[in-house]
């Protein structure tokens, strides 16, 4: 019987955290995270390497002006889809994935 009654609690509260944390998802959707192959048209890097959309929020100009289109860099990250290109004088950026 002591069984029983602890197995219903333990039921019972993984079902109450279940809900609250769906309620949490709900309300509060974590962003999936773009990230980007940047290449240095430089050439001071001769590599891609893949940074994420919030690194280069932190450290980039996001007025820079995207030469194809007038784009701002800002613009960019928020509208951009996988695959779409950002390219200035110094800098090449494709969107490689949103996880």
């Amino acid at each position: 019987m002591k069984q029983e009654t602890i197995t219903k609690i333990v039921r019972a509260t993984i079902t109450e955290y279940l809900n609250q944390t769906d309620k949490n998802i709900v309300t509060h959707p974590s962003p999936a995270e773009k990230y980007f192959v940047w290449l240095d048209l430089t050439f001071r890097r001769e590599e891609a390497l893949k940074i994420s959309a919030q690194r280069i929020r932190k450290t980039w100009d996001l007025n820079e002006i995207n030469l194809k289109n007038g784009q701002t860099l800002g613009e960019y990250l928020r509208d951009c889809h996988v695959g779409d290109i950002w390219k200035t004088g110094t800098e090449w950026l494709e969107c490689s994935g949103i996880y």
